[in-house]
């Protein structure tokens, strides 16, 4: 990120509002369905020539957490 001048904030606040980037329309009404059930939340933005991100979150009752990770990571 740092590579692509991409503050991790800059999608962290795009994930939280919605913005679910550069997913097909079956992930993002998956997502949408998630915010009404606790489920997974996935984000996918490209930050670079051959570089995406993808944010996941992981609802549940007690907290929420938050990974960036490569493609290549999951």
């Amino acid at each position: 990120m740092e590579e692509h001048h991409c503050p991790p904030i800059t999608l962290l606040v795009r994930h939280l509002s919605g913005d679910w980037g550069s997913l097909p329309v079956e992930d993002a009404q998956m997502n949408d369905m998630a915010l009404q059930s606790e489920g997974r939340l996935l984000s996918s933005y490209t930050i670079g020539p051959g570089t995406r991100i993808w944010l996941i979150t992981d609802r549940g009752e007690d907290e929420n957490i938050t990974t960036y990770l490569l493609p290549s990571e999951y």
